[in-house]
């Protein structure tokens, strides 16, 4: 498991995907979280896995399998 901390942003490529834009200058498309942590803007902490077989229409960056977060 890995940690990222970094901006949620919400792109409307291919109807709309989430991605974490981290500190470590990486960007994550989110797979998980919820109402609380899908905020355009919003900091936030994920911990969770990248699948590195999985792949998605929107080719924006690893895909992050989101466990928890901590919201700031």
């Amino acid at each position: 498991m890995m940690q990222v901390k970094g901006k949620v942003v919400h792109e409307t490529l291919e109807g709309g995907i989430w991605l974490l834009e981290g500190d470590d200058g990486k960007r994550y498309q989110l797979n998980g979280g919820d109402a609380k942590l899908l905020k355009d803007g919003q900091r936030a902490t994920v911990n969770g896995d990248v699948d590195k077989n999985a792949m998605s229409f929107g080719m924006v960056g690893e895909i992050l399998k989101v466990k928890s977060y901590t919201l700031g």
